[in-house]
């Protein structure tokens, strides 16, 4: 009751809720017709061009999905390229488990049944690098190298370890590579060109290395 007293009270005295238009942006008359004509100009830019913001649009879009499809292709095929050479990897003889001590060859090179094996893995990797592009076919030369290295193969571990070189676009797998050849021809003697291989890498990738 004292409630409905105080309403009837205010309302009396003229206390009314304030009116929410009084809060509106006070646009005159010449403001309110150059936001009407802009926004006639918009909207009829829309209604002229609606054909053409559509064309851009699907082919942005189609752009996107194409871009995406590449990059799952890219790595659908690296995955099955690491799934081939992990098979090939799986049928390889396993190294003497002394070897790691450096007390017996990692493989007999009198074997000739197990010296077999690693050679038709090594050309087995070979061709999966020889279908690869990029990490990939880097990765595949340098299994083929090292499988030729347990074959007793140093020729074709050279030539492979070179292929794995020219595949590599810098950075870390080029190191790879370049470091990998450098121990190649410091186990052959050659240390000079081991150390020009390694200066080379250096001169031409110096923010890479710091």
């Amino acid at each position: 009751i004292a409630l409905a007293e105080e309403l009837d009270t205010a309302e009396q005295a003229g206390e009314n809720h304030p009116d929410p238009s009084e809060f509106a942006p006070d646009f005159g008359d010449d403001e309110q017709d150059i936001l009407f004509r802009s926004q006639m100009k918009v909207y009829d830019l829309f209604m002229t061009n609606w054909k053409n913001l559509l064309i851009g649009a699907m082919i942005i879009l189609a752009g996107v999905m194409v871009y995406g499809l590449m990059e799952n292709s890219h790595r659908d095929s690296q995955r099955e390229v690491h799934s081939e050479l992990a098979s090939i990897a799986r049928s390889m003889p396993t190294p003497d488990p002394r070897s790691k001590f450096g007390l017996v060859p990692a493989d007999d090179p009198k074997d000739g049944t197990r010296m077999g094996k690693l050679r038709e893995a090594a050309l087995s990797l070979a061709e999966v690098a020889k279908g690869s592009k990029g990490t990939a076919a880097v990765y595949a030369w340098m299994e083929s190298a090292d499988a030729w290295d347990r074959a007793n193969e140093p020729s074709q571990q050279l030539s492979a370890l070179e292929q794995a070189q020219a595949e590599a676009q810098g950075g870390l797998m080029e190191w790879s590579a370049v470091s990998q050849l450098a121990i190649y021809h410091s186990n052959q003697g050659d240390h000079a060109k081991s150390v020009g291989l390694l200066r080379d890498f250096a001169d031409k990738n110096k923010n890479y290395l710091g």
